[in-house]
């Protein structure tokens, strides 16, 4: 995810023209900056991560064998 953020930022001059990244700025109303639309895909899914690992620890837990 960090390379993901690095490469878009270094680039962007190339990336903020993709086809995708355009279409999923013009499609979006939270956003009025494309460099804040790169930027969130990876982050949502580090945080994802994180709350999957945490649920997942939770339920070893929660259900763990006594």
């Amino acid at each position: 995810m960090v390379a993901f953020i690095v490469i878009d930022n270094v680039f962007y001059n190339i990336v903020r023209q993709q086809v995708d990244k355009v279409a999923a700025f013009h499609n979006q109303n939270t956003y009025h900056d494309m460099k804040a639309l790169i930027i969130r895909i990876p982050v949502a899914g580090i945080i994802g991560a994180c709350l999957g690992s945490l649920g997942a620890g939770i339920r070893r837990l929660r259900f763990a064998k006594h």
